[in-house]
């Protein structure tokens, strides 16, 4: 239970700063944006992917039912590429990409998956 409650509060932060950059770039006139704040967001996310990448738990092992964090993960990694595929690079980690590739097997996800 600890990890499961540890890795949903990595990934909801992760989600969570990006929608935070999400405002910065889309609501803030460009001259007032603030580079080291975003920097700093997306440090943040980097760090929590990195983590879970890491993670030697059944988060990235996709089995026949979904557990709520893998569907969280799913959904942070499809707002990484839809918002920000510029500056996240969640595909330069092997365990998150294999996850991916295991998911969009199912009709369920592809058919769901937001396209870039």
């Amino acid at each position: 239970r600890d990890i499961a409650l540890q890795e949903h509060a990595l990934i909801n932060g992760a989600t969570e700063a990006m929608v935070q950059c999400a405002y910065e770039v889309t609501r803030r006139p460009e001259e007032l944006r603030w580079e080291a704040y975003l920097t700093g967001r997306f440090a943040k996310v980097d760090n929590a992917l990195q983590v879970i990448a890491g993670s030697t738990s059944d988060l990235l092992d996709a089995g026949d039912t979904l557990s709520l964090n893998q569907c969280a993960l799913i959904a942070a990694l499809g707002y990484a590429d839809l918002r920000f595929s510029n500056r996240i690079d969640w595909r330069s980690h092997d365990a998150l990409n294999r996850f991916w590739a295991e998911m969009d097997i199912r009709e369920s996800f592809s058919a769901t998956t937001p396209k870039p």
